[in-house]
């Protein structure tokens, strides 16, 4: 009787711990939907990452609830006439340089640094990719007929500003999630 005291214990916390990512993708996607006319994402192949990188899959899958948060973002922008832009997972967000446009094929997931060798500009791996992405996902609206009036601060300022101006309107929760979220509405 003991150990199923100590097994139920552990399965009311399993409990909590769920309830609480649940509120909080909750109340995060919510916000992102009140606050942004359009946001682009990139689609994960989260059973790839469990393949090769185990550390990052674990926290997208477990810890964050990727494909929960976006279903939620989802059907709240559906909700508000909004758009949800999501880009193909293969389309070569950190291999494309976002300068001219060439593609790295020889880029690894251990560079996070790296010089375009047609143009010669230099990127940071995870801003390049935003940046790639954002292009594409204005692209795509364009295509569908919506037209951006006035995007968000270059993604260097906006995470900042974000942070600065925003923090007690996000509840705390600890991880990082690779797919930038895009307003075209300014702040």
């Amino acid at each position: 009787m003991h150990d199923g005291n100590k097994q139920w214990r552990l399965a009311r916390t399993y409990e909590k711990i769920g309830h609480r990512r649940t509120d909080w993708l909750q109340k995060i996607s919510t916000i992102l939907a009140n606050e942004h006319d359009a946001i682009i994402i990139e689609a994960l192949n989260v059973a790839g990452m469990k393949r090769w990188n185990g550390g990052i899959a674990k926290s997208v899958t477990l810890d964050f609830s990727w494909g929960a948060f976006v279903r939620m973002l989802g059907y709240k922008m559906a909700w508000r006439g909004k758009q949800l832009v999501t880009i193909d997972r293969f389309f070569p967000s950190s291999k494309m340089c976002s300068a001219c446009g060439a593609v790295n094929s020889t880029l690894t997931l251990a560079d996070r640094h790296w010089t375009c060798p047609s143009c010669g500009a230099m990127h940071d791996r995870a801003v390049n990719a935003a940046t790639n992405i954002k292009r594409e996902g204005m692209r795509i609206l364009s295509e569908k007929g919506i037209k951006v009036i006035n995007p968000t601060l270059p993604l260097e300022r906006r995470e900042s500003t974000l942070l600065e101006t925003r923090q007690d309107q996000f509840p705390r929760w600890h991880g990082s999630m690779k797919e930038e979220s895009m307003s075209f509405r300014a702040w």
